[in-house]
């Protein structure tokens, strides 16, 4: 009789408790491997469409637009060699004003913020 009712009491653990336990964690140590496996395959193919010619084997020139700094421009050969680099500054430097003695384009800018307000009509507020 306690035999039996030892063999009862764990075949009803496992079928209850333990079984569900371990299905539940080979599911989540599979779906790891398999996320782990997916994520390599999407870094594979990203490597190889970011390393790829966009152009093909053209040369190709980029812009790095900045206003501050100045725009970085590079050429890159056919077969993917640096050509040449350098930085150009199309836009005329906050120093230019000063020594040409034009208002710089902020100062107008901040003249215009503190001039009434066109829909409302009055001056705007101003936060501490």
């Amino acid at each position: 009789m306690r035999d039996r009712w030892l063999i009862d009491t764990v075949r009803l653990a496992w079928r209850t408790r333990i079984l569900g336990h371990i299905e539940s964690d080979l599911r989540l140590r599979l779906c790891q491997i398999a996320e782990d496996a997916a994520v390599q395959v999407f870094a594979g193919n990203l490597r190889d469409l970011l390393l790829a010619a966009p152009a093909g084997a053209r040369p190709t020139m980029g812009l790095d637009p900045g206003y501050r700094t100045g725009v970085k421009v590079a050429v890159v050969s056919e077969t993917g060699q640096t050509a040449a680099t350098t930085t150009i500054y199309p836009h005329p430097t906050p120093r230019a004003f000063a020594v040409f003695k034009i208002p710089a384009p902020v100062a107008s800018c901040a003249q215009m913020r503190s001039t009434t307000s066109s829909l409302t009509g009055r001056r705007p507020r101003r936060f501490p």
